[in-house]
């Protein structure tokens, strides 16, 4: 993927969110990880285990690009399940409950 900028910019901070977590059916292999221009660039995971790639160029520059390459290797056949991330599970209750209990019991006049 490619940007171009009407008009140079410096100081340039980027998160990339490009490429899956692994999981215990899929495991993730990149082959080509390019970013340019960085300064610097560092790999990172989310809170979902998913890598994101951080970095910055701090001296002036018209575009900015990337290219991810990869491949996914993936189990079909474990029948293993993976784990609910804690954000994951059952809705919580509904905060309108109480109100309809109410309404149900109130005498209609």
């Amino acid at each position: 993927m490619e940007l171009k900028f009407s008009s140079p910019v410096n100081r340039h901070y980027f998160a990339l969110r490009c490429v899956p977590g692994d999981s215990l059916r899929q495991k993730i292999r990149l082959e080509e990880c390019r970013v340019e221009p960085a300064d610097y660039l560092r790999e990172i995971r989310d809170g979902f285990g998913n890598r994101k790639l951080t970095g910055c160029c701090g001296r002036p520059h018209d575009f900015f690009r990337y290219r991810i390459r990869g491949t996914a290797q993936i189990d079909n056949g474990s029948g293993d399940r993976t784990p609910l991330h804690p954000i994951s599970g059952p809705p919580p209750p509904r905060p309108w409950r109480w109100e309809r209990e109410c309404a149900r019991t109130t005498p209609i006049l």
